[in-house]
């Protein structure tokens, strides 16, 4: 495939952060795009690239030096699918291809991070002031419906406010459709085996969660599921935003025919499974959502489930943590050991990389310890 039949091709950490961007935006960018690499520094300059932006280079001899522009070559053949066209002059590597060439320039648990929320229903970007009150526009007309795309504004109290009213903010959280899959990843994987970063690539593969609607979630699944000697709590994950059909009387309870769960893990004799449900302010919908909560956690239960509500600080708080995990184990019905000084040291260097800037992802380089 001819890498530059579309023109410039963005790549690594810059086609990452282009995918960040809500189709609205983007239709925006579009008409401004000059010819590349023109039109990449452009995107650079309105904040949503970081510089210098990464373009794909068919040969070492097309890597000249050009401001404001990192040239990655790409010697692997370039299969059907793997580039996706932006306009005329630009294009963008598919997820798949975006998330392994970033393999040798990120850590293997940065990764991780940025397949889920790849392979999740969400995205992390803060838009310009002038691309949020476009934004908020929309939403008051009515008239905001991107290919699935969803805002969440909030406001003065931190609730969200579907409305976008005046004063309300709108938060870096967006709502979409997943953009691939671990299936895919896994696909991609096999198409490219010997490249540089495989190795990594397929760790990360097998940390990363699928179907998590915010990073919190996705923090939560791999704390509670990485294994003890890496740092994490070792239980195994049934699945996330797990839909569950509503039985009558849980009907009856939260008047709506099925539910999500959050995390699912699984339960003792008898017991359906034990579902954690992530509260937070800005991570479910809507603004009567805290009392519908209620109603939620009190309809699984009608129907046999346990349930334990977590929120951020009680997973970012080490002190925190370790009794809801306790409380966790004892509703799944297994025994928990308390962690030696080796497994908390381990739990120690595991937090202070899985709690970063996460709009940062991406553009933040492997240590020597997360090159391993």
């Amino acid at each position: 495939m001819d890498i530059f039949s579309s023109g410039a091709v963005l790549c690594g950490a810059s086609a990452y952060q282009w995918f960040r961007i809500p189709p609205f935006v983007r239709e925006t960018l579009d008409d401004g795009i000059g010819l590349a690499p023109r039109a990449a520094r452009r995107l650079s300059r309105l904040g949503y690239l970081d510089a210098p932006v990464s373009l794909l280079a068919s040969n070492r001899g097309s890597m000249h030096r050009v401001k404001g522009v990192a040239f990655r070559y790409w010697s692997a053949e370039l299969l059907p699918g793997e580039l996706e066209g932006v306009g005329s002059d630009l294009a963008v590597t598919s997820p798949e291809l975006t998330l392994l060439m970033l393999a040798s320039k990120v850590s293997a648990l940065h990764l991780a991070l940025m397949m889920s929320e790849m392979c999740g229903g969400f995205s992390s970007v803060h838009l310009s002031e002038e691309d949020a009150e476009a934004v908020r526009m929309g939403v008051q007309q009515g008239v905001f419906a991107y290919a699935g795309w969803a805002p969440l504004f909030t406001n003065e109290r931190g609730m969200p406010d579907a409305r976008a009213a005046a004063g309300s903010v709108l938060s870096d959280l967006w709502q979409r459709d997943a953009l691939t899959s671990r299936d895919k990843l896994r696909t991609c994987a096999k198409r490219h085996a010997g490249v540089q970063g495989i190795e990594r690539f397929t760790r990360a593969l097998d940390d990363a969660v699928e179907g998590a609607r915010s990073p919190f979630e996705v923090q939560t699944a791999i704390l509670l599921t990485l294994p003890r000697n890496r740092g994490g709590e070792g239980f195994e994950l049934q699945g996330m935003n797990v839909p569950v059909t509503l039985s009558k009387s849980a009907r009856e309870i939260l008047d709506q025919e099925r539910c999500y769960i959050d995390l699912l893990f699984s339960g003792p004799e008898g017991c359906p499974g034990v579902a954690v449900e992530c509260q937070g302010r800005s991570v479910h919908g809507t603004s009567g959502q805290a009392v519908k909560d209620v109603r939620r956690v009190a309809a699984l239960e009608a129907m046999g489930y346990r349930v334990l509500s977590i929120t951020y600080d009680m997973i970012s708080n080490a002190a925190a943590c370790h009794q809801m995990v306790h409380l966790l184990a004892e509703k799944m019905g297994v025994p928990y050991r308390d962690k030696t000084e080796f497994l908390l040291k381990k739990e120690i260097d595991l937090r202070a990389e899985l709690f970063c800037e996460w709009n940062r992802l991406g553009m933040m380089p492997a240590s020597k310890r997360g090159r391993r």
